[in-house]
């Protein structure tokens, strides 16, 4: 095994920088390489054997077998895991221009991974397929992607600056899912004309101050019962599906 892999398995940092990240489900592996991603490293046990054989044929030299499970515990992101760990590179589905686009999600400042790939989920499943991410978890995290079953394999994604928002204004209307004073989404959807970025702010600040400057139009959702709140990927999935209909 080599020195290198497990150094590089230690660093977090530096498998972000190199478009890389850990799996350790076969079926999460399943839907990356079915995205088109390429498995860069596998290290595995005898327990994951059956894994290696299904996918022989899309590894070079960067096979690596070990009796040592501790190995695939010390660097695995569930305790429960197949008994392997393939590093995956990441195809590049970065949004590198506007054009053709109608609708895109804008997510502000969401620092929970596992309501970033919620969301991206259920965007996916209503035909929500392009994110912007300001500020927020990255889409490849372990608990992201667990979150989204795979979907962000398939999603587009940029991540963005408050000055790329702005020049974005002259194509998009920004629609804020704002709970106090939106008007109510189905109501809301009427007025929306063109293109337009459905915005969704953190977990517990909600959209930031200098984005709300952004939103042309602010919506909520009205319900019934007696919570104070819906938690932010919920309430992205009821946006979703009303826009969507």
């Amino acid at each position: 095994m080599r020195h290198e892999i497990l150094e590089l398995l230690k660093d977090k940092k530096a498998l972000k920088e190199k478009g890389l990240f850990i799996v350790d489900t076969e079926k999460i592996l399943g839907e990356a390489v079915g995205a088109g991603f390429e498995i860069a490293h596998l290290l595995y046990t005898e327990h994951a054997l059956p894994v290696v054989d299904k996918y022989m044929d899309r590894l070079n030299d960067g096979i690596y077998e070990t009796t040592k499970a501790s190995f695939v515990d010390r660097f695995a992101n569930v305790k429960t895991h197949q008994g392997f760990i393939a590093v995956v590179r990441s195809v590049n589905r970065e949004i590198k221009g506007f054009s053709g686009i109608n609708a895109m999600v804008l997510l502000d400042t969401l620092q929970d991974p596992a309501n970033v790939g919620a969301i991206i989920r259920s965007g996916a499943a209503f035909g929500f397929n392009n994110f912007l991410l300001k500020d927020s978890a990255n889409i490849y995290g372990d608990k992201a992607i667990r979150a989204s079953a795979g979907a962000a394999f398939r999603v587009n994604y940029k991540n963005v600056e408050l000055n790329e928002l702005e020049g974005l204004r002259t194509d998009f209307t920004f629609v804020a899912a704002d709970v106090k004073n939106g008007i109510d989404l189905r109501r809301a959807k009427g007025a929306i004309k063109g293109k337009y970025i459905i915005t969704l702010g953190s977990e517990g600040q909600g959209i930031s101050e200098e984005v709300k400057k952004l939103c042309d139009l602010k919506i909520n959702i009205n319900y019934s019962g007696t919570v104070e709140s819906l938690n932010v990927a919920a309430a992205a999935a009821i946006i979703f599906y009303e826009m969507a209909v």
